[in-house]
C-alpha cells in the first residue's frame, strides 16, 4: 500500500493475515534518520576498535613465535575493557554495564 499502513502476513499452513500498523511503525519520528545514522556510526567505530585489538594481539603473538602458524586470539580483558570505557566516553555514554563481555 502506497501509505505503508497495512501489512499482509502469511504462515506454512497458507494462512494469510492482513495487519494494521500503528503511527510509531509508519511514519517517521523527526530527527530519526539522524538518530539512526549517529548509532550506525557509534557501532562501526566500536567494531573498528575491536578489530584492532585482535590484529594487536594476533602481532604480538606472531612476534613471539616467529610467525608461524595461526591460532585463536586471545584478547587481553584489561585493553578491552579500557577499550571499551574509551569508546564510550567518546560517544557521551557512560555506566559499568555498557558494551558486550568477553569469556
Amino acid at each position: 500500500q502506497a501509505g505503508g499502513s497495512l501489512a499482509a502476513v502469511g504462515d506454512a499452513d497458507g494462512t494469510i493475515t492482513l495487519m494494521q500498523l500503528c503511527d510509531g511503525l509508519t511514519k517517521m519520528a523527526p530527527n530519526e534518520k539522524n538518530l539512526l545514522g549517529s548509532m550506525f556510526d557509534r557501532e562501526f567505530k566500536r567494531e573498528k576498535n575491536l578489530e584492532a585489538i585482535k590484529k594487536l594481539a594476533g602481532n604480538k603473538k606472531e612476534d613471539a613465535e616467529g610467525g608461524k602458524g595461526r591460532e585463536p586470539v586471545a584478547i587481553d580483558q584489561n585493553d578491552y575493557q579500557a577499550r571499551e570505557k574509551s569508546f564510550f566516553a567518546d560517544v557521551g555514554m557512560t555506566g559499568d554495564d555498557l558494551g558486550t563481555r568477553i569469556g
